[in-house]
């Protein structure tokens, strides 16, 4: 990324350099005749125009570096932010051993009203886990954002009707 006092100073040498011929021409001024007089003027012309030039690319760069700069002040915002967020979560494991995110309990006896899906979580997203039908004897959760499937808990009795088999 360019430095906004790069530019300016590019700015400055440029503005010098066409003083520094004016004030020589002006010196000058008495002792040219027409016709030299004629080309230090096309030169001095010349070398306002690629100052005006100079000084809109200039102009271009500064506000697209002012640009970068804000979008990057807000991008650190969002990511304080969520940083703060994801500090009122902690990693838990459900009852049937899958792996959520949930608050963290304000005070004792305190149960989460949400749980977050764990892989979005850890790639800096909120996702709430949604409850699905059940499926091999569990009840599990769906996170709609990266299809995760987590599950929630074994239903009792299908280990009566299914046996261990269903644990390997």
């Amino acid at each position: 990324m360019e430095d906004f006092s790069v530019v300016l100073g590019e700015i400055s040498t440029r503005t010098l350099e066409v003083l520094q011929i004016a004030k020589h021409l002006q010196g000058l001024g008495p002792s040219l005749s027409g016709k030299k007089r004629k080309e230090a003027a096309q030169r001095l012309q010349q070398e306002l125009e690629g100052i005006a030039v100079d000084v809109q690319e200039a102009e271009l760069r500064a506000m697209t570096l002012e640009k970068d700069k804000e979008a990057a002040a807000h991008e650190l915002q969002q990511l304080k932010q969520w940083h703060q967020e994801k500090g009122r979560y902690e990693e838990c494991t459900t009852p049937a051993g899958g792996a959520a995110y949930r608050l963290k309990p304000d005070g004792p006896g305190e149960q989460s009203r949400h749980y977050l899906c764990a892989t979005c979580f850890l790639n800096d997203k909120k996702a709430v886990l949604q409850p699905m039908p059940t499926r091999e004897g569990c009840v599990m959760l769906r996170c709609h954002t990266c299809g995760s499937e987590v599950m929630w808990e074994k239903l009792r009795g299908f280990m009566d009707v299914y046996g261990p088999e269903w644990e390997r």
